[in-house]
């Protein structure tokens, strides 16, 4: 399988990053804390819906968000504001393969009818009661200070809509890291993108 393309809204450091016209091999090259190694963890993510050897239900943080995301929320939160609740986005799109047909469809950000996956870590509407309450109280325990990832969920959802339940999920990855190195490929049969970090 090979990607098309990769849609990474407010994770860690892209705010908004659209890359398409990927090779089946690809070289990411920059300085320390560009961003290389990030790319290829929220592709995986996306992938495994792992983090750190754990799964991101269990892992979701507001450091997961941009910079600039967060102090934007902390900021009109910290003048009495109610801010819209950010959200992340990771979207990756196949290219057109007949043994994908299954998971095609246009539920993604560029509504293009692709095989792919999306990942989206958002508010969820069951705690929006308790969200409220906690913005109108003075006890300073319960006070927001930053965004409530405590009341956030994640959907892995392939683009055809269909929730993804991993061990029967067809997109495999192979995340390898050594020292300053690190590689991920997505494995088929025949074909795999690849990601290298120099």
């Amino acid at each position: 399988m090979e990607i098309e393309k990769i849609l990474i809204k407010n994770y860690k450091i892209y705010q908004n990053l659209n890359i398409d016209n990927l090779k089946k091999n690809n070289i990411l090259i920059g300085n320390n804390g560009s961003g290389k190694s990030t790319f290829l963890q929220a592709l995986f993510l996306t992938l495994t819906g792992r983090l750190d050897s754990q799964t991101i239900d269990h892992s979701i943080s507001a450091n997961l968000f941009t910079k600039q995301v967060r102090q934007k929320y902390i900021h009109e939160i910290s003048e009495g504001k109610k801010p819209i609740l950010p959200k992340i986005l990771i979207e990756i799109y196949f290219k057109d393969e007949d043994k994908f047909a299954h998971y095609k469809g246009q539920e993604n950000t560029l509504n293009v009818d692709l095989p792919g996956i999306s990942m989206c870590i958002d508010f969820d509407e069951k705690f929006e009661s308790d969200y409220q309450d906690r913005l109108k109280t003075d006890d300073q325990e319960f006070v927001i200070h930053d965004i409530p990832t405590e009341y956030y969920s994640v959907q892995r959802k392939y683009f055809n809509g269909d929730w993804v339940i991993q061990r029967k999920n067809p997109f495999k990855v192979f995340l390898w890291t050594e020292q300053k190195k690190v590689m991920l490929t997505i494995l088929d049969d025949l074909f795999m993108t690849a990601f290298q970090v120099c």
